[in-house]
């Protein structure tokens, strides 16, 4: 196993450099719900729900609390950096590997298949979206429990009843609600032990049935008992709707079965040529539009010539009948038969991959096998090993070259526009990219390509919103929000910025009206709450205004505007002393928030205190000149 782990190192250390990117922006670096311990309770009955125009897509609900316990422990050792996030990842794909190989070794015992597909397993490219990106982790995770769970089981195999054998079906049990607690694609975990016991009933003599004498009725209850728990916190806390599958992603049953076989031709043609690798393959596989369409018969005879061989497998080669079912089994959740919001993407094949090795080294064995006797001899037994070798020395070259694709986003989005040209997302990303970089006029020719090529995306036409605001078009920014709030009536963020859009512009109603969408699409958002207390405010709704500012300092006791909002509502109410310690809190906490100072100045010149008012009016001449000239 240690050479093992010193390939995976080998492979992996360039990626131990890379920043943060995509999602890990809003998962790590702008999520506070993974910085305490009342943030990670709450993930065990709220489902973390992603809706950031900055750095994902549509509204997305998650639920997977061991995942984000797993950031947690991250935040607590290494805050913001990056490296230690990507070292636990790497850490987690060895283990990963090392649980692999010990799994093989017991199911396919006196043959090297089980230490070469490790290799080739930990080695492909395909990996590196699980592994040289923290968010795709959530595949590692979720794996690590699975395969744990899988030896658990394997280890009663011939114990007698008692309390040790009830200790590790224990383990099997819990191992299972961890994976799904990590990763819903672990659904698949009791299909696995099924085609384990399967496999090693057939292997028997004579042949043995799954059940009773493979696996007893009371065993069978550790597989189903988790998955029953799960299913009920799913339904209870994160059912399943259109905000995580897409509202385009249903079509009809011939539509829905072409997308399962291209997913799984695509698939196929990733692990067997992992050449062309990209972060968003949203826009590269879609059902033809006419029965005529050759491309689309091309590859079913591709997809027919593959499930030929794959039946052939079964009476060549017993190892690579079993990898082929291992393959087939943990794809099933993402192959589309139930409509994904991402219709494919590598990290799907983290565990998926591993059948697929076994497959091909046994496949490859059986081959040698076949050769006529001289040609076998002259071979030796030395070629299977030296031909996966090679195979794992290009993998791991190709593994280095693709983890320099994560180094940030940028890199991230000129890799993927390179292998899929398509790709909206490429061109979002550039967008997002120049928009940061303060490139306005780019970042919004950017996002116009991306309209054009997908009408349909909300965040395009929020992000365009924000980018016509920096160039001072209003007007062009009220109609991209009005567009994006259309489209995406639940994005709480599409009403916020309109809201604020018609605050600025003198439009009272109009503002309210959007600004308590965005609060009641998202009531923990402090900034939505702070902006519609402050229209509460201008609109002389006090009470209502002062209930809004108690739940912002409820999640947030240092908020800065929620201090100064507070310190507004004291002087409207005639209490400049609550209103002093309010504008003095909201200083502490943000001591470049200009407002704050102003207001103290204001209120200390009333109270009489000359001094203190001419410094706080001076700050605030520092921080925003603009005030300063207002106060003369």
């Amino acid at each position: 196993m240690a050479g093992l782990c010193a390939a995976v190192l080998a492979a992996y250390w360039n990626a131990l450099g890379n920043d943060f990117m995509s999602d890990d922006h809003v998962q790590i670096v702008e999520n506070p719900g993974i910085r305490t311990v009342s943030g990670l309770t709450k993930y065990l009955h709220t489902p973390h729900k992603v809706h950031r125009w900055q750095r994902t897509l549509l509204e997305q609900e998650f639920y997977r609390p061991v995942f984000w316990l797993s950031l947690a422990l991250d935040w607590l050792l290494w805050k913001t950096d990056p490296f230690g996030y990507h070292l636990t990842n790497l850490l987690l794909h060895m283990a990963n590997a090392c649980l692999l190989y010990r799994l093989l070794v017991l199911l396919l015992p006196r043959t090297p298949i089980a230490a070469l597909a490790t290799l080739l397993w930990a080695l492909h490219p395909i990996q590196t979206e699980a592994v040289g990106y923290v968010s795709g982790r959530v595949a590692a995770v979720a794996a690590f429990f699975l395969l744990a769970g899988l030896l658990a089981w394997l280890r009663t195999s011939g114990m007698d009843r008692g309390p040790t054998r009830v200790l590790w079906l224990g383990m099997t049990g819990v191992s299972f609600f961890m994976a799904l607690l990590s990763y819903e694609i672990a659904v698949t975990y009791p299909l696995l032990v099924l085609w384990i016991e399967w496999y090693r009933g057939r292997a028997s003599e004579p042949p043995q049935p799954i059940f009773p004498q493979r696996i007893r009725w009371s065993e069978a209850a550790m597989l189903l008992i988790p998955l029953a728990i799960y299913a009920a916190l799913r339904l209870a806390v994160a059912p399943l709707g259109k905000d995580v599958l897409g509202a385009e992603s249903v079509g009809g049953i011939g539509s829905r079965l072409a997308m399962v076989l291209l997913t799984l031709i695509t698939y196929l043609r990733l692990l067997l040529l992992p050449v062309r690798l990209s972060f968003d393959w949203s826009n590269s596989v879609n059902p033809p539009t006419t029965i005529a369409d050759l491309s689309f018969w091309r590859q079913m005879a591709f997809l027919g010539a593959a499930l030929w061989a794959a039946t052939r497998m079964r009476a060549v080669s017993r190892p690579a009948w079993f990898g082929i079912g291992w393959f087939g089994l943990t794809l099933l959740p993402v192959s589309n038969l139930i409509p994904l919001y991402s219709v494919l993407a590598e990290r799907y094949l983290y565990l998926s991959s591993a059948g697929f090795c076994v497959m091909l080294v046994a496949a490859v064995a059986a081959a040698v096998e076949r050769l006529p006797g001289t040609a076998r001899t002259r071979a030796s037994p030395s070629i299977l090993p030296a031909l996966v070798a090679s195979v794992a020395l290009a993998y791991g070259w190709r593994t280095a070259v693709r983890n320099a694709d994560f180094r940030d986003d940028h890199t991230l989005a000129s890799a993927t526009l390179a292998a899929t040209p398509e790709s909206f997302l490429g061109h979002y990303w550039f967008a997002q990219w120049y928009k940061d970089q303060g490139q306005y006029e780019t970042a919004r020719d950017y996002l116009l390509t991306v309209i054009k090529v997908k009408p349909s995306f909300a965040p395009a036409h929020g992000t365009l919103g924000q980018v016509y605001e920096e160039l001072g078009r209003d007007d062009l920014a009220r109609e991209a929000y009005q567009q994006a709030v259309s489209l995406q009536p639940s994005g709480w963020l599409g009403h916020f910025k309109l809201g604020l859009l018609y605050q600025r512009h003198g439009e009272p109603e109009e503002a309210l009206a959007e600004l308590d969408r965005a609060v009641r699409h998202k009531p923990d958002s402090a900034d939505a709450l702070n902006a519609l207390a402050a229209a509460r405010l201008q609109t002389g709704d006090l009470e209502v205004a002062s209930l809004l500012i108690e739940r912002v300092l409820a999640l947030e006791p240092n908020n800065a505007i929620g201090h100064a909002n507070l310190g507004v509502l004291h002087v409207r109410r005639g209490q400049p002393d609550l209103a002093l310690r309010a504008f003095e809190a909201a200083a502490a906490a943000d001591p470049t928030l200009a407002t704050a100072h102003y207001n103290l100045a204001i209120l200390y010149r009333q109270l009489g205190q000359p001094e203190q008012a001419a410094a706080a009016f001076r700050r605030a001449g520092q921080l925003d000149p603009r005030l300063t000239r207002k106060g003369k």
